[in-house]
């Protein structure tokens, strides 16, 4: 019986020592095999997150880049930029930054409306005759909008622009260097401006996107690991902002009466005779932020001319003394002995000062007739003009 017991035990204890050592060997395979991964684990974690955000930045910074620039040199990026629309040759330099312009002058004929003095904006401004009833109307053909389209649809469009500045941006933004011990496999970047597309996705935008498709391959000793894909957002409602200045832009060559500074809903201030008799206007959305700072459009204008309200016939065909002499006062056209007191008024498409010039300079009147010239000028020189004829009489 003892016997028995005995050979049950030691039965029993081989059972146990040989699980045990089975234990043993599992978990020493298991150690190595973990000791054998660490290297590249911490690889992985050290080198290649680091080269990860490293990228990442470089895609931010160069994307920021992008949209200042465009926003602050009138809607363009140029092609010494990395970019692809011409450098300028006629632009204002504001602030560091070539600005284009982006409203220019009316340049020959559309419809009723033309561009030569003293026609312009028409014949008989600012009345027109609407279903048989003559009103005044201040709508026409004041100038021509140069705002680059939005869409990758169409040519040299601003979403064209941006993709390519990062393009061919970003390769100079990676320095290797920065990682010792490490070599790379990069290829070329194709990046991609994700932005609302439709009227709804605009009246809800919050931000632009930018997304980089940009294999490059890490590489320490026997590690490689890929990297491709990189995204960074800016809380800028950038075709929201882009419309509203294309609107304003719009609306400055369309109404003569139109003012900037007026605009709803954004920052707008005019910065007068920048170069020459040019101005700046400054677009500014100050919900949306660039790198903390509010997101803007320079909008370059060129000048254009006043445009003078027809005088009627009150003055041109009337009959006055000889003798009379004609001048201007208070913008008042005047003749002496009180028989003339007429106001003169002028529009200016720019808010620019217009005054009143007559030619002949001081006009008397020691014929039967003459023509008088009235002059509206701004400060540019650029005017607008209209002849009227005055009679004589002798007058007792």
């Amino acid at each position: 019986m003892k016997a028995q017991v005995t050979m049950f035990m030691v039965i029993g204890l081989i059972i146990l020592v040989t699980f045990a050592l089975a234990v043993y060997i599992f978990s020493f395979k298991q150690i190595k095999e973990s000791s054998e991964q660490f290297p590249e684990q911490v690889f992985k974690r050290n080198v290649v997150d680091s080269v990860q955000s490293y990228v990442t930045d470089c895609v931010a910074s160069t994307s920021a880049a992008a949209l200042e620039l465009l926003g602050k040199q009138g809607g363009r990026l140029y092609q010494s930029q990395g970019s692809i629309v011409k450098n300028p040759t006629d632009f204002i330099l504001y602030n560091g930054f070539n600005v284009s312009y982006s409203i220019a002058p009316p340049v020959g004929q559309v419809g009723p409306y033309t561009s030569i003095v003293p026609d312009y904006p028409w014949e008989g401004f600012p009345w027109i005759v609407q279903e048989g009833v003559e009103k005044d109307w201040f709508y026409g053909f004041f100038g021509l909008p140069d705002f680059p389209p939005l869409y990758d649809f169409s040519r040299n469009s601003v979403q064209e622009m941006l993709e390519t500045y990062i393009e061919n941006n970003l390769p100079g933004c990676f320095d290797e260097s920065r990682f010792p011990g490490v070599s790379f496999q990069i290829a070329a970047p194709d990046a991609k401006m994700i932005i609302a597309r439709n009227i709804s996705q605009l009246s809800t935008e919050e931000f632009v996107s930018f997304g980089v498709e940009w294999p490059i391959t890490v590489i320490s000793g026997d590690s490689r690991t890929d990297l491709k894909d990189f995204v960074v957002n800016y809380p800028v409602s950038f075709g929201r902002a882009y419309y509203h200045a294309k609107t304003l832009i719009d609306s400055d060559v369309s109404d003569v009466n139109f003012n900037p500074r007026d605009y709803q809903g954004y920052d707008v201030s005019v910065v007068n005779d920048v170069k020459n008799n040019d101005d700046v206007i400054i677009f500014t959305d100050r919900r949306s932020k660039l790198i903390g700072k509010p997101f803007s459009f320079y909008i370059a204008r060129k000048n254009r001319p006043p445009a003078l309200l027809m005088i009627n016939d009150s003055v041109s065909g009337r009959v006055f003394c000889i003798g009379t002499k004609f001048f201007i006062k208070n913008n008042r056209l005047q003749a002496s002995a009180n028989q003339l007191d007429y106001p003169l008024s002028a529009l200016d498409p720019d808010e620019d000062v217009v005054l009143f010039h007559l030619s002949p300079a001081a006009p008397e009147l020691y014929a039967n007739s003459m023509i008088i010239r009235i002059i509206a000028r701004d400060n540019g020189g650029l005017e607008d003009y209209q002849d009227i004829t005055v009679y004589g009489e002798t007058c007792n």
